[in-house]
Order: structure tokens, then sequence, then C-alpha cells
């Protein structure tokens, strides 16, 4: 079996079904990340489980844009069923119907997608405080900082909208930044959008799944802020 590690992180995540699948299937792992340093690290960590073989290639480093070719590539040789993992609130970082659209279509008869997502219950201004903070707004004005912006000509905000949490910040003055021929103008009051996140409550989780897969199992946890989904074509 291959197991594709959607968003990978360090890996960590993997390790518990990793263990729990060990010595009762052959295993190969396929961490993917978009992040080419965290890749390295879930490789480092997966190897040290010393559990089957690590992939390393050209589409590890990737938003899952690849995704139907490295399931195809994979799935050649001795590994004919493919475990997609979709842990650590990784599904709330893409456009819900975009992203399962995307793995369904990767999928073949006998393989399998494991979710693991947070269930948010609370109230709209509940889950906007709890990223307005002062090491979210370093952390993401570094995205325009890098750009040409100073650190003194945009103030940080987040807002609740349409199912989702949306960090962005606005211009406290006009603005025209250049780079080799081009040029932008900025206006004050301008809202530059730098990330979203995705919340969803049991009901629409499940929901969800259920548009794209025949076949759903969802666990969710007795204080209902989890849920594990085992989803097949």
């Amino acid at each position: 079996m291959n197991i594709i590690d959607l968003g990978c992180g360090d890996g960590k995540k993997a390790v518990l079904f990793i263990n729990h699948l060990k010595g009762k299937v052959k295993l190969r792992y396929c961490p993917i990340d978009i992040s080419g340093y965290m890749v390295e690290k879930a490789v480092e960590k997966i190897r040290k489980l010393n559990v089957g073989e690590v992939v390393e290639f050209q589409w590890n480093i990737s938003d899952f844009e690849n995704l139907e070719n490295v399931s195809q590539i994979l799935r050649m040789g001795n590994y004919k069923n493919n475990l997609f993992l979709l842990l650590g609130n990784t599904l709330g970082n893409f456009e819900i119907n975009e992203l399962l659209y995307s793995i369904k279509s990767s999928m073949k008869d006998g393989d399998s997608l494991l979710i693991g997502n947070g269930l948010d219950n609370r109230h709209h201004d509940e889950i906007v405080k709890s990223y307005s903070t002062k090491e979210i707004e370093d952390w993401l004005s570094q995205i325009l900082t890098q750009i040409g912006l100073e650190r003194n000509e945009i103030d940080f905000s987040v807002r609740f909208n349409h199912s989702r949490v949306e960090l962005f910040f606005i211009l406290k003055k006009d603005k025209k930044i250049s780079f080799q021929d081009k040029h932008i103008y900025f206006s004050k009051g301008d809202q530059i959008l730098v990330s979203v996140s995705y919340k969803y409550d049991e009901h629409d989780f499940k929901r969800f799944m259920k548009i794209y897969f025949d076949d759903v199992r969802v666990f969710t946890s007795k204080d209902k802020s989890y849920s594990l989904a085992i989803c097949k074509k």
C-alpha cells in the first residue's frame, strides 16, 4: 500500500497510522507538502520507523496540483492501492469542493482517504479572536514586506465570511510597487487577502464527505471537536 501524506508537515501525524499498519501490509510512504523543509523532516522521521520504502521525487514539493499523476505512478509495480492521508486540519486550508474532487479523481477502486479535521462549534466572534494574534500578524506580514510594502504601511485584520476565516491587510497609504519594468498601484484602504481557513461543523463536514464519496464512515470525538472520516469511492 502507498501512503500518500497530503500536507505531511514533519510526518508526525502519519506515524500513528503507519505504526498501526506495521507488519500487516507492505508500505511505501510518499509525503507531499508545499514546504520542501517539511518534506525533508517527514522523510527523516518515517525512515527511522523502518517500515518500508520512502518515496522522494519531484512532486513531493507541491500543493497537490499533480496528485493524479503521483497516484498513478505510485500504483505501478507491487503497490496497487493508495491510502491518502489528509490530517491536521489541512482540509480547511483549501476550497473543499476543489480539493475533494481532485483527490477523488486520483483514486481507484480499493483506495481509501482518511481525513482528520477539527470541528468548530464556536461563535464567529470567538473564531475571529483566536486568529487575531500578534504571532499570526507577524507571520503573515512577511508575505507583504517581501514584495516591497513596509510594515508601518499596513494594518492587520480578521473577519469571518461565508464559512471561512479571512486574514487580510489594509493599506494605510497609497503605494507603488515596482519589479523590473512592471508596476502595481495600491490605494489607501485597499485590502490584500493573504490567508483563508475554512471552518465546518459536524453536519457540514459529513455532508461534504457524502457528496463526493459513496462509502463514508465518520468518527467524532465525544466533545464534538474533531472528526476522522474514512472515505472510499
